[in-house]
């Protein structure tokens, strides 16, 4: 959305901001998705280039597994009633094999669609979901270790800003340099999942 606004003339700089605090909707004795969300927040500021360094893109939706990963009493459904308590649900082994399936074909569908070949990507960087799912797509998808980004084991899922803070912190740590070509993908609710190259810009 971002990058179209930009492209159309719309907007010169867009900001894009992500929060999400599902600590609100687990159980404190919930033993699978209490260890693996967390609570964070990020903006990300996109600016108008005379080289295009966002995009291309490639999105898909997968609408007949809604309920794999979902707050089921959330929001309209709950009547908005705040002393309501609705609590996440989700399937882990139907949105793992997902997301191997999924959300790995399409990956490799969109690189050969654009002709790009998996030795000119310098940094990979996923929707940072569990080190199960990091592991096998790095796997899946025959990624160099020194190529794929990970932050899960010191950050947890941090859903929407998984993806913003990956790329703060790989570029603070220097894992990724200036004009280097970047791979983003992100998966989850929905089920849905999108996929873009960028050209890092480094800029301080």
């Amino acid at each position: 959305m971002a990058a179209a606004y930009i492209k159309s003339g719309f907007s010169d700089n867009v900001l894009i901001v992500c929060a999400d605090t599902y600590s609100r909707y687990i159980d404190k004795n919930d033993r699978t998705n209490r260890p693996i969300f967390s609570d964070a927040g990020s903006a990300t500021l996109l600016t108008k280039s005379d080289s295009k360094r966002v995009g291309p893109f490639e999105f898909g939706t997968d609408g007949s597994n809604y309920d794999k990963l979902i707050v089921k009493e959330g929001a309209a459904k709950s009547g908005f009633i705040k002393n309501n308590n609705p609590t996440l649900h989700m399937d882990g082994a139907a949105v793992f094999m997902f997301t191997m399936s999924i959300v790995a074909k399409s990956i490799n569908a969109f690189l050969n669609k654009e002709g790009v070949i998996k030795e000119k990507i310098d940094m990979y960087i996923f929707h940072q979901a569990s080190k199960v799912v990091l592991d096998n797509l790095q796997r899946i998808l025959e990624i160099p270790d020194d190529s794929m980004y990970k932050d899960v084991r010191d950050l947890g899922n941090t859903v929407s800003s998984s993806i913003p803070i990956a790329l703060k912190d790989a570029d603070m740590n220097s894992m990724i340099s200036h004009e280097e070509l970047v791979l983003i993908s992100g998966f989850g609710v929905g089920l849905s999942w999108g996929t873009c190259l960028l050209t890092w810009n480094k800029l301080l």
